[in-house]
Formats: structure tokens, sequence, C-alpha cells
């Protein structure tokens, strides 16, 4: 018998071997400020108290042993991974919510104080982003995550299984091998110690529900797990991949003039200059590579102040009248 072609969305470290789902991510960006708000108790979630009381009795069941228990982060990690709060989701998918988790980890630890261990970040946070994934397979608004949340906690979901669980649990010798089977320990290769092929490019037959749930649900509209404005450090959904910067807008002058006044009175001013009105000209003069048009001159006469200025005349080489020559009138001085 050769070995059984396993997907990768079935592997435990599927996002270790580039696997991807935006359709889930996406999911768990959206809600990933919401999360971080449960884990430092700006919201209030019940699986917070549930954690809590967990952990009370781990340490109950220490202390019993050892009175002068002083428990170890190694001590802390291995209580907190016994949390009986089990989402039934592919293990593939559920591998997605580590990059989250660590930037979870991140951004609580600039707080300015610790408020929360890493251990809880880790479990809780898990937890939190595997009801997320759940609801995607539900296909139910966020709305409905405190549902969810009771549904799991109450046991009333559980995951059917996939052909190539089913041929797994068939090599492993179980007698039962529907999709619903009720078996010891789910469909593992590397608990049951079976080789299978890993096969990126094998997914999972679409058509039937990978959950079920057992009647009757009563569904209700309550905060959820989404919303919020801190987002995680590097996953980006599509909808924000897809954006493309676009052309920065030109500035527009500040004394009003529009750019086309502009260029038709530059073309005008090379072609026929003296059909330009005064109006077109100042709007020229404001731009230093367009020859400023001549200052208008004032006719002599129609100044008191001035006396009447005399005017020489050179004879032309063909003895035609001379021509009045600019800047040789003689003016004279006015005494006070």
């Amino acid at each position: 018998m050769g070995l059984i072609r396993w997907p990768l969305r079935l592997h435990e470290d599927a996002a270790d071997y580039n696997y991807v789902n935006d359709e889930i991510q996406t999911a768990l960006y959206e809600a990933y400020s919401s999360v971080h708000d449960i884990l430092t108790r700006r919201m209030q979630h019940p699986i917070m108290e549930l954690f809590s009381k967990h952990m009370v009795q781990q340490r109950k069941k220490r202390t019993t042993d050892n009175p002068h228990y002083d428990p170890t982060n190694n001590n802390l990690l291995e209580d907190a991974s016994k949390f009986p709060f089990l989402v039934p989701i592919l293990p593939g998918d559920s591998s997605l919510a580590i990059d989250f988790i660590s930037s979870l980890k991140y951004h609580i630890a600039q707080l300015p104080a610790t408020i929360i261990d890493d251990c809880a970040i880790i479990i809780i946070g898990q937890a939190l982003f595997n009801l997320v994934i759940l609801r995607t397979y539900l296909s139910r608004p966020a709305e409905n995550d405190l549902d969810i949340f009771e549904l799991v906690n109450n046991r009333q979901v559980s995951r059917t299984w996939t052909n190539h669980e089913q041929a797994l649990a068939a090599c492993f010798g179980e007698e039962d091998t529907s999709i619903d089977a009720q078996f010891h320990t789910k469909p593992s290769p590397t608990l049951w110690g079976i080789k299978v092929e890993i096969d990126s490019e094998l997914s999972i037959p679409g058509g039937s529900p990978l959950v079920v749930i057992q009647q009757p649900v009563i569904w209700t509209e309550r905060p959820g797990l989404t919303g919020g404005v801190l987002k995680p450090r590097r996953y980006r959904p599509p909808y924000l991949r897809s954006l493309i910067p676009g052309p920065r807008p030109t500035p527009k002058p500040a004394y009003g003039t529009k750019a086309s006044d502009v260029t038709n009175a530059v073309s005008l001013i090379k072609t026929t200059p003296a059909k330009i009105s005064p109006k077109r000209k100042r709007a020229v003069d404001r731009f230093g590579d367009v020859e400023m048009p001549a200052t208008k001159r004032k006719d002599p006469a129609s100044n008191p102040l001035a006396s009447t200025a005399s005017v020489e005349e050179d004879a032309g080489p063909s003895g035609t009248p001379a021509k009045l020559r600019r800047g040789t009138r003689k003016r004279t001085a006015l005494k006070f």
C-alpha cells in the first residue's frame, strides 16, 4: 500500500509550509483588536472567567501534593495547555492563528505594566481565534460569536471527518470510519504513527459541512469579535492589498488663475501679441518664464508739473523726416 496523500490543511504546522486561506485570515484580521481588548480586560468575555477557574483548579491539584508549590513558567504553560475548551476546526486552519498570537504578544508587551502572562495570551488567544474560524465554517455573522462560544462550551458542536481522515482511520484499524464516527483520538498521522505524504496542492472536497451542530440553536445578536483600531503587524487582507495609490492632485494657484487661461495667453503672446487683451497680459505677468509686456507710457502733457519737451529731428539718409527717438527729449528741471 502506498503513502496516503495528506492535504496541507490537515497538517498541524500548515502555516509553516506557506498555507494561506484569505477567507479565514481576513476574519482573524478583523477580530484582532477585539481579542487584544479581551486579553487586556478592556472588553468582557466569559472565556476569561472560564480560564481563571481552570488555572485555580490546576494550582489546587499541585498544592495538594506539594504545599510549598511555587509554579514556574513551564508549570503554568503546562497547566494552561490543559484548558478543556476545544474548538472543532481543522488543524491547518488553527495554525493560521499563530502569527496573530505572536503579534498580540508584541502589542501587549508595549503596555506600561504586564497584566497577562504569555501562557494566557497563547491559550486564550488561540481559543478566541479558533472561535472566529469556526464562525467562518458556519457562515454566521460576528453578532453570533457568543452563541458559538456557548455551543462549544456545552459541546454541541462536533467536526465531521474528511475522506482523507476516514482513510487514515481505516489504516489505523478503526472499525467505524464513517463521517461522524466516534474516535478515541482525532485522526493524526503523528499520533497514530502512520506515514503520509503531505501535498500542498491537494484540497479538501467541498460540498459537505466541516462541523455539525446539535439542534436546537437560537441565534442572538450580541457584540462579537470584530472591529477596533489595532491591527496585526504582518497580514493584510485582499481588500487592502488591492488598493493602489492614485496620482497626487495638482496644486491650484493661490491667486485663482486657471492654467488653461495662462496656456492660451502664452500661445497668443507668441503669435499675435497685439491682439491680447490687458487682462490676459496681467495673467501672463505672473509667470517668470514669459516676457513681460511693456509698461504703458503716459503722455507728458498729462502731467501738469512737466514742461513741454522739445524734440530734435535728425535728417534721414534720403531726406525723409526724422523719426522721434525715445530717450532724446529734453526735460526742464523744476525749481522750488
